[in-house]
């Protein structure tokens, strides 16, 4: 194990693998974007933070989070398919450059701690993390959905049409902190303790439709705030809030 690798491609499909301190895939310094693709053997990510820049395929195999966090750092166009594996925490987010982020999730994941969306490019860029054409997939986070203040660009979560949406299962708060953020995807709120709406900033808008299917506890919005000049289309369908 090194304290910091750096690949264009990872391809494994059988033996260990155990990610640095530092861990980055799927990124040249020319600009290329790169593959990680797990169809065998076991793949140990940092207890630090892995990133992936490129394509993330998951077929068979171990995934092991380490406790970590998971950056997927939208340089380009990159797709997610995670086959159902279970992260740590992840950041959907942009460091600098390499163009637009357009982040495609085709398969359904679990992230067991906090799901956080960031963009902290400083050239000009956004990102979204959408889907592909009806396949609607569902990231379920059992921490908290945040779209923490800090950086100068946009960054979307979900989809602007219905095809190109996906679900959030929520288990623990939502908190949207930045008027560069807009919610696009559909949030069912499931946890069995309390759960909190907290919007300071940025947009919720149409095709977003969010509900809650809780069993106890209790949903309360703490805080509210319809900002710019866009408005919001806040779609609220099923349960108690």
């Amino acid at each position: 194990t090194d304290t910091s690798m750096t690949f264009m491609d990872l391809i494994l499909s059988g033996g260990t693998f155990t990610a640095g301190t530092s861990t980055t895939i799927g990124y040249a310094s020319s600009g290329a974007i790169g593959t990680f693709t797990l169809s065998g053997g076991t793949f140990v990510a940092s207890s630090g933070t892995t990133t992936f820049k490129g394509n993330f395929t998951y077929t068979s195999g171990t995934y092991t989070h380490s406790s970590g966090t998971t950056f997927f750092d939208a340089v380009g166009s990159s797709t997610i398919a995670a086959n159902t594996l279970n992260f740590n925490n992840v950041t959907f987010g942009k460091n600098i450059g390499g163009g637009p982020g357009i982040t495609t999730v085709t398969q359904s994941f679990t992230v067991l701690g906090n799901l956080v969306v960031s963009n902290a490019d400083n050239i000009g860029y956004t990102i979204q993390i959408q889907s592909s054409s009806s396949t609607n997939p569902t990231i379920t986070v059992n921490g908290d959905l945040s779209f923490p203040s800090g950086g100068s660009y946009i960054r979307q979560l979900g989809g602007t049409t219905t095809a190109n949406n996906l679900t959030i299962n929520l288990k623990g708060n939502f908190d949207m902190q930045t008027n560069l953020g807009t919610m696009y995807a559909n949030v069912v709120f499931t946890g069995t303790g309390d759960q909190t709406i907290s919007k300071a900033l940025g947009y919720i808008i149409s095709p977003a439709s969010w509900s809650s299917t809780k069993g106890s506890g209790t949903l309360t919005i703490t805080g509210y705030a319809s900002a710019g000049s866009y408005g919001d289309t806040f779609t609220w369908t099923a349960g108690s809030i």
